[in-house]
């Protein structure tokens, strides 16, 4: 039996604000309008002026890409690719757009409807339903037994991961459209200050346990993604073109860097080196411990996804559906693809694929090392937020509402049963 849990009128505290779920949906055109402003005289390395919601439009005679974005060393043409169908193991209509998220031997989607939902994921069962009421704009994390999830309502929330139970809830000074970050027993996640004007963003740091308030620190712009978490320090891009480091301890200002350009995607934290890249494509690596730059290198296009990383490889994509492969010792370029259509892609441990997922339901495999494309998979519906490979399954959700488990053909190589970085998607 489906157990379904539901929020009461108090712990609504107040009715979504759909317009700003329409800015998140229609990111691309504010990120096009933005670089382009930025790119065209803009001081860099802080604003001269607040950025506000107003100025987040996009011009119709705008076009980003003319003149600047270089032409892909390799690329592929769908209609010359011979795809392999994913075999539909079950399916189950959620409803809205659903981000997805593995543990405790179960599926979690957290839907646009304003519901979580676990699921049997040999079967598609419906094991408990959570509903909030109000939209739910990114994926959940599960961690020790629990889920944590943020939504347009300014709350953050903790279920048993077993149960559905609502363990403890937060209560943040705005929405919450990015996912937490769980590490060292702690949730950091970021929230903005409900403005039209003079947008700006709060970072929270809480004991995951129980949910109390450890820290905050308030950025001076807007904070567009999910803040990146090494051992000790608290990584995020902002809207004042730069990127800025807090102590997860205490969250006290470490250090910042200026950007070229705006900083929207979440930064990429490893113990000693911090990978990001600002939206006009340059590429930045930075010492963790003080924030100073390594290497730059410019891709002179616009970048909107986080960066992922196997072994000495990085691995960036584009508004122009390149996806780039870099050195990570000095930011040389290896090999770029263009796909004509992209939605996320992640490395799979042990890192000799790179898996590329596209909007219109497309899976490729490419070969890390050379982005030489190994094989091609059709699902049968498209893709709305990034899949998860599990083994030989993939479970994804769709434009029409569907949640899917689908399954590679018998001869593709399995990925690791148990996820890790795949549960949790690019934001």
């Amino acid at each position: 039996m489906v157990s379904q849990h539901e929020i009461s009128d108090q712990g609504k505290r107040k009715r979504p604000e759909l317009w700003k779920i329409a800015i998140l949906l229609a990111v691309f055109s504010m990120l096009i309008y933005a670089s382009v402003k930025f790119w065209m005289g803009m001081p860099k390395g802080g604003n001269s002026e607040p950025l506000t919601r107003k100025d987040i439009t996009m011009p119709s005679d705008v076009n980003i890409t003319a003149g600047k974005v270089p032409p892909a060393k390799n690329q592929i043409d769908p209609a010359s690719v011979k795809f392999q169908d994913l075999a539909v193991l079950w399916e189950q209509n959620l409803g809205g757009m659903n981000f997805l998220a593995w543990g405790e031997n179960a599926l979690f989607a957290a839907s646009t409807t304003g519901q979580v939902v676990a699921m049997d994921p040999n079967t598609g069962t419906p094991l408990w339903n959570f509903k909030v009421g109000s939209w739910i704009a990114s994926h959940p994390v599960y961690a020790n037994g629990m889920v944590y999830f943020g939504a347009v309502d300014q709350n953050l929330y903790a279920l048993d991961a077993l149960k559905g139970t609502l363990v403890w809830m937060f209560h943040a000074q705005g929405e919450i459209l990015s996912a937490p970050v769980f590490s060292g027993g702690k949730l950091f996640f970021v929230s903005d200050n409900n403005e039209i004007y003079n947008l700006k963003t709060r970072v929270y740091a809480l004991d995951a346990k129980d949910g109390k308030l450890l820290w905050t620190y308030d950025a001076k712009g807007w904070v567009a993604s999910s803040p990146a978490v090494n051992l000790t320090r608290v990584v995020f891009g902002c809207y004042t073109r730069e990127v800025l480091c807090l102590s997860d301890l205490d969250g006290k200002y470490q250090w910042s860097y200026p950007t070229s350009s705006l900083v929207f995607s979440s930064p990429l934290a490893t113990e000693e080196v911090i990978y990001t890249c600002s939206i006009d494509g340059t590429v930045y690596a930075l010492q963790s411990r003080d924030g100073k730059v390594i290497w730059q290198q410019p891709l002179n296009e616009f970048v909107w996804l986080s960066p992922a990383v196997s072994g000495n490889i990085l691995f960036l994509g584009s508004y122009s559906q390149n996806v780039y492969a870099l050195d990570r010792s000095n930011g040389k370029q290896l090999w770029s693809y263009n796909l004509r259509d992209l939605l996320d892609f992640y490395p799979q441990p042990p890192g000799d694929v790179l898996y590329v997922f596209t909007g219109t339901g497309k899976i490729y495999m490419l070969k890390a090392q050379d982005g030489s494309l190994q094989s091609a998979y059709q699902a049968k519906r498209d893709f709305s937020s990034t899949p998860l490979v599990l083994g030989n399954r993939v479970y994804a959700g769709a434009n029409d509402g569907y949640v899917c488990a689908l399954s590679f053909p018998p001869a593709t190589p399995s990925a690791p049963a148990a996820p890790t970085s795949p549960a949790i998607p690019n934001p």
